[in-house]
């Protein structure tokens, strides 16, 4: 079932100038539930703003998006503001934490947005931290965790509402390796319970994780790759040689 449709969707930005900007070039693109998808593409090419777009955060200039049956361009910007908290939960590659606050208060403030009451929020922030193995700080300030920690503490409070639609912008960015591993697993283990997953990355490994690539450049779909039952080694492998000859193409063109 599809959960996303987007259909012909264009930004631009200042289009009444004399150089407006394309950042997005009439896409079309359909993303199921349960979905783990990757976006890759070089700086600039469009990808966070594509994100930004099909979750509310920006409008496009033209073109339609459905969100479970839901058009966005019909909605007033409180709806959209209530159906991102609703719908989406959101992990930063900065963590986005708040370090005048515990680590509770920082999982527990979406439950305040959807007005979930005080027993309620203690048993799902209870059980979310256990699962993420972060039970443990919830008392200490972000200030006082490492990396790997305070990206299992956006998680735990990017899911804490329960939203069917997890968005990814960069998590392993600022981590090492082996807490990238944790994150990603983290990741599969959760998109395995039926979360789908949106995940921008530059890493060709990170994205060998999802279950489908979409490459990006010049604020188009340059080329889409699908898993299957591939393994993380070979679709990675894949991913590099596309990102390689996608490389080329634009310096055939001349654009780079």
């Amino acid at each position: 079932m599809a959960i996303f449709k987007v259909k012909n969707i264009t930004k631009i930005y200042n289009p009444k100038s004399l150089s407006p900007t394309i950042a997005i070039n009439d896409i079309d693109l359909t993303i199921n539930a349960a979905e783990f998808v990757a976006v890759m593409g070089p700086s600039g090419s469009g990808k966070t703003t594509l994100l930004n777009i099909l979750t509310g955060i920006d409008k496009a200039t033209s073109g339609e998006i459905i969100i479970d049956g839901i058009a966005l361009n019909e909605l007033t910007e409180q709806e959209l503001a209530k159906l991102r908290y609703q719908k989406f939960g959101y992990i930063y590659q900065d963590f986005n934490l708040v370090n005048e606050l515990s680590i509770f208060s920082n999982i527990a403030f979406p439950l305040l947005l959807n007005q979930v009451n005080k027993k309620e929020a203690k048993a799902r922030i209870s059980q979310i931290t256990k699962e993420l193995g972060v039970f443990e700080l919830l008392n200490k300030y972000p200030n006082q965790c490492s990396g790997g920690q305070l990206q299992r503490i956006s998680i735990a409070r990017a899911l804490i509402n329960r939203q069917n639609i997890l968005v990814a912008d960069e998590p392993t960015g600022d981590l090492d390796s082996k807490n990238s591993e944790e994150v990603i697993r983290l990741l599969k283990k959760i998109n395995e319970q039926g979360v789908t997953i949106l995940l921008v990355t530059h890493d060709a490994k990170v994205a060998a994780n999802a279950s489908r690539l979409i490459y990006i450049n010049d604020g188009k779909i340059f080329n889409e790759l699908q898993k299957g039952n591939k393994e993380e080694s070979c679709f990675y492998q894949e991913i590099a040689q596309m990102i390689a000859k996608s490389r080329i193409g634009v310096i055939k063109d001349g654009t780079n």
